[in-house]
């Protein structure tokens, strides 16, 4: 939105600088280098658009790798966890029941 704005801002700036240049022909040298003060302004303008775009992109993908990795790892202790409430379930039952082999 707001690179739209610039560039909108530029050609409307753009034309009124014309326009006036027009009207001089002293002026026509000073219109030209409005013009192309104003053009370099808005690539730098766009160019730091992007560039915050593209960091904001790589941050926001660094913290889903992040939070992936902190879901990956908190899922596998889980799964350690249940896997010896089972084993440790299997045991007392075996042996409440008096079997031979308590080993689950």
């Amino acid at each position: 939105m707001k690179i739209n704005k610039n560039i909108s801002l530029t050609a409307l700036t753009l034309t009124a600088l014309l326009s006036l240049g027009a009207c001089s022909d002293d002026q026509g040298e000073e219109t030209g280098e409005k013009i192309d003060q104003i053009i370099t302004e808005t690539k730098e303008a766009a160019k730091d658009a992007g560039d915050k775009t593209t960091d904001f992109a790589d941050e926001a993908s660094d913290k889903v790798k992040d939070a992936a990795s902190k879901a990956k790892d908190k899922i596998k202790e889980l799964a350690t966890d249940t896997g010896n409430a089972i084993e440790d379930a299997c045991e007392k039952t075996k042996e409440k029941l008096d079997t031979e082999d308590t080993d689950c």
